[in-house]
């Protein structure tokens, strides 16, 4: 959206994306998703040269939007084609989830409410619960952006955290979710201590699978292969 060092439109640039996505082969993928994750920054850059001369005539001037309606449209039609790629192969999707899931918080901020939810209600839809990258995000922005934040972004995000809450998902989910790969959460306790939310789940699963630890065996795996926090 900013800086783009182009005169071309976004419909475009866009379009060159599209014929790199129509090739499938994964090297020219991850090329475009590195293209795409940039299209959704939010976050501002610098740049110490202008425009190119060339000759005697006037510099060129680069593409930059008039108002935000061409921004919303810019950050929609990149997620639109972030989402496209989201079934295409393992190393794409696990791309979509990081790009998606760390672009909550920052969304949230801009009140792209519905576009974050039509895009993550997708990827929960293909992927399931499991989504720490978003985790991640939706907790940070309470943490740190719930003073000021409105009400329909506050209510976004509890419906977000419910839809990836394994209360209601299978064990194996579960046992990603809660014990392997859990987000980082602190809570300040009544005595003034730190409490690690994330370890307080994996004990309270614990004891719940105590009582019928044979439903646990087949998914021991899951425990013991891969990354583990």
């Amino acid at each position: 959206v900013n800086l783009s060092g182009t005169q071309a439109k976004p419909n475009v640039r866009f379009d060159v994306l599209k014929r790199a996505i129509e090739a499938n082969q994964l090297n020219i993928d991850l090329i475009v998703l590195n293209g795409l994750e940039q299209a959704i920054s939010i976050y501002g850059g610098t740049r110490t040269v202008g425009a190119e001369y060339q000759g005697t005539k006037a510099p060129l001037e680069e593409w930059k939007p008039a108002t935000w309606q061409e921004i919303f449209e810019f950050w929609q039609e990149a997620f639109n084609l972030i989402l496209a790629l989201l079934d295409r192969g393992e190393a794409q999707r696990k791309k979509v989830l990081s790009i998606i899931g760390h672009s909550i918080r920052g969304f949230i901020s801009n009140n792209r409410i519905e576009m974050l939810d039509i895009a993550i209600r997708k990827v929960v839809s293909i992927n399931g619960r499991y989504w720490p990258e978003a985790l991640d995000s939706i907790k940070h922005a309470f943490e740190y952006d719930s003073k000021g934040m409105r009400p329909e972004a506050s209510d976004a995000l509890n419906s977000w955290l419910e839809l990836l809450s394994p209360v209601a998902a299978e064990l194996p989910e579960k046992l990603t979710i809660l014990v392997a790969n859990p987000p980082w959460e602190h809570r300040k306790g009544d005595d003034g201590r730190y409490v690690d939310v994330a370890a307080e789940n994996a004990k309270a699963l614990a004891t719940e699978l105590s009582s019928s630890i044979e439903e646990l065996l087949p998914h021991l795996d899951l425990l013991l292969v891969g990354e583990q926090k």
